[in-house]
């Protein structure tokens, strides 16, 4: 759960501030919905009772998200703070 902490955290350190961040969980088997719950009160959270798959699972966080531009990213990627910009 660590890669997700340092993702999150590189999201918040961004110099754009107007952004949305949605987090689809695909039935994982951990502690990550609770943590990113507790931690990270910002971000929108998907729930899927089931295992979708990568590109299902990112399929759903776009439909859900309502910003006109979308970024995926793995929880394994740390963005650099000027990596969003207007």
């Amino acid at each position: 759960m660590e890669d997700i902490e340092e993702m999150l955290d590189s999201v918040k350190e961004q110099t754009y501030e107007n952004y949305e961040v949605v987090l689809v969980d695909s039935a994982s088997a951990d502690d990550t919905v609770s943590l990113v719950r507790e931690k990270y009160t910002s971000v929108r959270i998907i729930e899927s009772k089931e295992n979708i798959g990568y590109r299902r699972g990112n399929r759903l966080g776009m439909e859900e998200s309502k910003g006109d531009l979308i970024m995926v990213c793995n929880d394994d990627v740390k963005l650099m703070p000027s990596c969003v910009y207007e």
